[in-house]
């Protein structure tokens, strides 16, 4: 992902409306690249702050943009492992099925 589609999915990501490899992309992206991370600790306070702002919440229970990215790292982690299980049970199904079609 280039700086400039990083750029433009910032409020995507703040608002997690990233699919996942969209989402895995950019944080790529933000991890390698100094400025663009910069550029997203800004944008995340500032909206994020409005955000809470205008829920009336308090300010302590607003996320660092730093907690927020790795949310978002756990939830690519748990689709991979949502799709690791899938495989396995693929393939222990098809075991039991061929050992039931040889009997």
């Amino acid at each position: 992902m280039t700086c400039m589609e990083t750029q433009r999915n910032m409020k995507l990501f703040i608002d997690d409306k990233l699919d996942i490899e969209q989402l895995e992309e950019f944080l790529l992206h933000i991890r390698s690249c100094e400025s663009c991370r910069e550029d997203l600790d800004v944008y995340y306070t500032i909206l994020s702050s409005i955000k809470f702002l205008d829920e009336d919440k308090n300010s302590s229970e607003q996320m660092d943009v730093e907690r927020f990215i790795k949310h978002a790292e756990e939830k690519i982690r748990r689709k991979h492992l949502r799709i690791i299980y899938k495989k396995i049970v693929i393939v222990v199904l098809s075991i039991v099925i061929a050992l039931f079609i040889e009997r």
